[in-house]
């Protein structure tokens, strides 16, 4: 299902199962299934320090529905891994993952400009974070 989903590959991955594979066998990797729905990839996890959190979707999920499951991955991953934040790597047109991070809480932090090529037009990737202090102070508030 993933492959169906255009915005999940840049121009560099399109079509090279290794591309996608190889992320998937790597051991500071993670990946949990949303249902039939959907998966989160988290990957570059660096115990006591940080993590990147990627979604893909591709059912029609309602975001709010989402808010149960981020919640319970994000609390499990500041937990074992006693990370301090974790990053979400955004590209700019893809306004839903935008805001869904800012919803979750997650801040944002900037854009490198030009880094995802998409047929053949690079597009600026946004990046948004949420410190664990922060995720935490928010869960107590509601």
């Amino acid at each position: 299902m993933i492959q169906t989903q255009d915005y999940a590959f840049d121009d560099l991955a399109k079509g090279d199962a290794q591309a996608f594979l190889g992320p998937v066998f790597n051991d500071m990797n993670e990946w949990y299934e949303i249902g039939d729905d959907g998966i989160v990839m988290i990957n570059g996890i660096v115990p006591k320090c940080t993590a990147f959190v990627h979604f893909a979707m591709w059912g029609d999920i309602e975001i709010r529905e989402l808010f149960p499951l981020q919640h319970e991955l994000f609390h499990s991953l500041f937990q074992r891994y006693a990370l301090n934040r974790l990053t979400a790597f955004i590209p700019a047109f893809n306004k839903q993952a935008i805001r869904f991070a800012q919803l979750s809480g997650f801040r944002y932090e900037g854009e490198l400009r030009k880094a995802f090529l998409k047929h053949g037009v690079y597009h600026n990737t946004q990046f948004y974070g949420i410190l664990r202090e922060e995720f935490y102070r928010r869960e107590r508030g509601n």
